[in-house]
């Protein structure tokens, strides 16, 4: 979805990113790669919209997740 000229824009260096290490076979790897590139993504941003979605759910069925800054 393309950002509308309007939105706001952070730049890159303002993000604190963290890094996630998966362990996983080679099979699910290539799996990931195809349905990356059919979303037009990364695997790494494929994965982040998984784990998104994963915590919308959570937080559907549970509630919101209260994180202390």
């Amino acid at each position: 979805m393309p950002v509308e000229e309007s939105a706001c824009k952070i730049p890159i260096e303002a993000l604190e990113l963290w890094i996630i290490a998966v362990r996983t076979t080679h099979e699910i790897i290539e799996k990931m790669k195809v349905i990356a590139d059919s979303n037009g993504r990364s695997i790494s941003k494929e994965t982040e919209m998984l784990v998104k979605d994963h915590i919308r759910q959570y937080e559907k069925y549970n509630g919101e997740i209260k994180i202390d800054d």
